[in-house]
């Protein structure tokens, strides 16, 4: 948990900020959902946060 600078660290913690760097990286959603095991694609959605900057950069695109 330190490593990864997740502050109060829990596993539940671990799978957000997993599931958040999976993307921001970029991971496409559906990657995310097999690589955390969820059977809804909703559910991973839930799991991953999406940055300002992330936001900037789908719209400067069009």
């Amino acid at each position: 948990m330190a490593r990864a600078d997740i502050a109060n660290g829990t596993a539940h913690r671990l799978r957000h900020w997993y599931g958040t760097r999976l993307v921001e990286t970029g991971a496409d959603l559906r990657t995310v959902q097999t690589l955390l095991r969820h059977a809804n694609l909703a559910t991973t959605a839930v799991y991953t946060r999406v940055s300002d900057p992330r936001r900037a950069d789908a719209i400067n695109r069009i």
